[in-house]
């Protein structure tokens, strides 16, 4: 890791030029979760409240690569607010996570992506992962687009967050592709099935478009956002029906 005294140095003359401080907030720069954080707070009787600018920055080394976790947004009261950024990179991999806050609840964008490197980053980038979405009080509303290595998919969901209408999911995970349609009516489930390509027939099957939401979630941004705990609610990707939870 960089030499702290010249890292703090680094962000203060950061922190004095992006923004001025404000009264009666004090500033820290130091050691936060594994990595280093720079932000202002408020002491107050029972805990301290962050306020303004914050920045997480986590360098180490991966198998004999360097990789970093980069974080950054504002507080408000002590409540996430606005656009943050996430992202984080090892090796091949990097994880580039948007998410929008009010007063710490999910109300905006939810964008995350996932790119797959080659020499270390510094040749070809290539997308291999990609969910975006709007969340409502924590809930997804309208349209959900997104599309995996072998899968692309497009959802919606209506003002309550319940899947609503058409949604589809095309995999080509094997030789053939297959092409998924789901009926959802407000949560409910009216139809799920396939046309097989050799007969023509529609065959009825289970749903696949939302594990196929939650495995982005779960494996390339919730952890990512968890790493700043304070401040917020979170989303795990589930996407509920009138007949369970995915």
């Amino acid at each position: 890791m960089v030499n702290f005294n010249l890292k703090s140095a680094y962000w203060d003359c950061l922190f004095l030029l992006t923004g001025k401080k404000s009264s009666g907030l004090k500033r820290y720069t130091g050691q936060y979760a594994h990595g280093d954080a720079w932000f202002s707070y408020r002491e107050e009787e029972t805990e301290n409240v962050y306020e303004g600018r914050f920045i997480y920055r986590h360098d180490y080394m991966e198998y004999g690569h360097k990789a970093y976790t980069d974080i950054r947004g504002k507080f408000a009261d002590g409540r996430k607010e606005g656009r943050w950024k996430f992202r984080h990179m090892d090796n091949s991999i990097i994880i580039k996570t948007d998410i929008d806050y009010s007063a710490g609840n999910l109300n905006g964008l939810y964008h995350v992506a996932r790119y797959r490197t080659f020499l270390d980053g510094l040749l070809t980038v290539a997308k291999t992962h990609d969910l975006k979405l709007t969340l409502v009080n924590g809930v997804p509303v309208g349209e959900v687009v997104g599309f995996s290595r072998y899968q692309t998919f497009k959802a919606y969901c209506d003002q309550a967050g319940l899947p609503d209408g058409t949604w589809t999911l095309v995999d080509s995970d094997m030789d053939k592709t297959i092409h998924y349609t789901e009926i959802w009516e407000h949560g409910v489930l009216k139809n799920s099935f396939y046309i097989d390509q050799l007969t023509g027939r529609k065959i009825t099957c289970e749903e696949h478009v939302r594990k196929a939401i939650q495995n982005i979630v779960q494996h390339y941004s919730y952890g990512l956002e968890r790493r700043i705990e304070r401040g917020s609610n979170y989303w795990k990707g589930r996407i509920h029906s009138f007949k369970g939870n995915s």
